[in-house]
Formats: C-alpha cells, structure tokens, sequence
C-alpha cells in the first residue's frame, strides 16, 4: 500500500471559469476541470473515493465527490457529450442515495 495519499489532489489552484454567463443558469463558475480528471479509486460507478489509510480506509468525500461533479458538469456543459452527461448522472444518483436525515431530523 502506498503512503501517499488523494488528498494532496484537491488541493489545487481554483480557476475561474472564463465561459461563465451570470444572465442565465448554466456552467459554474469554476472550472475544476483538475478534479473531473482525478484517477484515484472509485466505487463501482466510478464515483471518488478517498483514501484515508489506516483504520479510516476509502471513503467517499463530499466535497471532493462535489468538485468533482462541477468539473465533469462543466465539460459536460462545454461539449455536451453523452459520456459526461453519464457521468453526472451516476453523481447525482450517488448524491441522492448517500443523502441521510442530520442531526436536527431534517434533510
């Protein structure tokens, strides 16, 4: 097993994105075009996992599973290709499922 951990990937330059329009709803405002490239483990949808080592293992990670939706959301939105429209698809698929009731017994 390998020290070297996923986190040190999401810690990149953010980027803004240079094709965003704030007269309509359409591709976020940045990029993360780095996070949809993200190579790491992933579950059986091919959603990030991150490896915490230890007694913590692979994990799913909100923000990182979120940044790397936005990035595959705007390349989606850029070229609109079937594959990242699956992409987000699985992602918010994920999201949904993995979405419990906190603390305050609210969603």
């Amino acid at each position: 097993m390998s020290n070297t951990s996923q986190l040190t990937f999401w810690h990149g330059e953010p980027q803004i994105n240079p094709n965003l329009d704030t007269e309509f709803i359409g591709s976020y405002y940045m990029l993360f075009y780095k996070k949809a490239e993200y190579t790491g483990h992933t579950d059986e949808n091919e959603i990030p996992m991150l490896d915490y080592h230890g007694h913590i293992g692979l994990q799913y990670n909100p923000i990182a599973i979120s940044q790397w939706g936005l990035g595959n959301y705007n390349i989606w939105y850029k070229y609109k290709s079937a594959n990242d429209r699956d992409i987000n698809s699985k992602l918010f698929y994920t999201l949904i499922l993995s979405s419990k009731t906190n603390f305050f017994n609210s969603d």
